[in-house]
Formats: structure tokens, C-alpha cells, sequence
């Protein structure tokens, strides 16, 4: 017996490496239905999106346009009135720049996340965001954790701090160039919850650009 024991011993240590292994394969390894969201890399958006914080809440219109790493978010009220304009993108040997424009000032540097930490005080990841925006839990898998629905999508995503749940997604969007080329399924509600900002996004309409694969 008191032979047995260190082989014992030495075998669970084994498959317990092995387990843990085969763990964080799986946390690699993206569902089809999410990795073919790597085609989608120009998208608009519109719909409307509730911030609240611990100091103030409001509710806005929302127009985010994305094409590749240059994005222009804005965000505007029913008569067309904006609130805060952001712009970035690469320029020079991928040196990024940002503008954010708010109450008729403007604002410059070289991070759209730190121009809106500075003047809006909203932590807000827009690198991120604009991966899961569309349903995708982005590339950062040493630091995202995600379950799915039974047909693929993202049910909830958990990135360092934030917390995000997809309520629903649209109907099944298709490549406009190709009518019956069915693409995939996109984000409709969702839900982004950080300790310092909660974010609730409705968007009523999604027109996208795909890349041949």
C-alpha cells in the first residue's frame, strides 16, 4: 500500500494537468458561427443606449460606425442635437489618434478609451467593444470567459471587470451583394455591466460590410 499510493498520487497529478489543459484549449477554440464574425470588419449601427453611472444616467440616441481600426461613435438626441462625438483611428506607422467633441469643444490624444476617462470620466473599452458589439468575445482569450446559446451566439461574456449579457439578436442577416448567402445571426439587446458603468444598447438596425474569406 505504501507503494501504491505515490503512483496514485502521480497519475491524478497527471490527469489533472491533462483536464486543464483540454480547459483552456476549449476557452481557445471559437464556436464557427463566432469566428466567421472575423469577416465583419466595416458595420454601422443605430439604436439608442442608457448610461449610468454612480454620478448621473441619461439615455441617447447612438450611431457607431466601424471600419476596420478607424471607428466615428456619436451620440445624439431626437431632434439630431449631438452630445459627444468621437473619432480614432491609425495614422503614420499605426500611431493612433483620437477626437472627442463635446458641448462645441475638442478634444485630442492618442486613445479614444482615455480621452472618454479624462472627459466624460466613463471607463469605457472601446477597442473591445467593438468586437462584442457584433457578438464576437474579441481576442484577449487569456482574459474573456463566454457561454453561448444552443445556436452558437454569445449568451454572456466576462472581460476583467465587465460583465455582458446578449438579451436577443436580429433575424438572420444576409450578405447584401448575395440575398441568399446567409451570414449569421447579430446582436439586437444587450447588456454591459462594469462596478463603475452599466451600459444597455438596443440597436435598430445593423448594415454591414463582410470580407471574402
Amino acid at each position: 500500500m505504501k507503494l501504491y499510493f505515490p503512483f496514485l498520487l502521480l497519475a491524478m497529478l497527471l490527469l489533472s494537468a491533462c483536464s486543464s489543459k483540454k480547459l483552456q484549449q476549449q476557452t481557445i477554440v471559437l464556436n464557427p458561427s463566432i469566428e466567421r464574425l472575423n469577416l465583419l470588419t466595416e458595420w454601422k449601427i443605430k439604436g439608442r443606449v442608457s448610461v449610468k453611472t454612480p454620478k448621473e444616467s441619461f439615455i441617447s440616441h447612438i450611431f457607431w460606425h466601424q471600419q476596420k481600426d478607424q471607428l466615428t461613435l456619436r451620440l445624439y438626441g431626437d431632434l439630431g442635437q449631438t452630445y459627444a462625438k468621437i473619432t480614432s483611428k491609425s495614422s503614420g506607422q499605426n500611431n493612433p489618434t483620437a477626437t472627442l467633441e463635446v458641448q462645441k469643444k475638442a478634444y485630442k490624444g492618442t486613445s479614444a478609451e482615455q480621452l472618454m476617462l479624462d472627459v466624460l470620466g466613463w471607463q469605457l473599452p472601446v477597442r473591445q467593444m467593438s468586437q462584442w458589439i457584433k457578438g464576437h468575445p474579441g481576442n484577449n482569450f487569456a482574459q474573456t470567459n463566454y457561454t453561448t446559446y444552443e445556436d452558437g451566439t454569445l449568451a454572456e461574456l466576462r472581460y476583467g471587470d465587465w460583465l455582458i449579457h446578449y438579451k436577443s439578436y436580429k433575424k438572420n442577416q444576409y450578405d447584401k451583394n448575395n440575398k441568399k448567402a446567409l451570414i449569421y445571426r447579430l446582436p439586437a439587446r444587450l447588456q454591459l455591466e462594469h462596478p463603475e458603468l452599466k451600459i444597455r444598447l438596443s440597436v435598430r438596425q445593423w448594415l454591414t460590410e463582410f470580407t471574402a474569406s
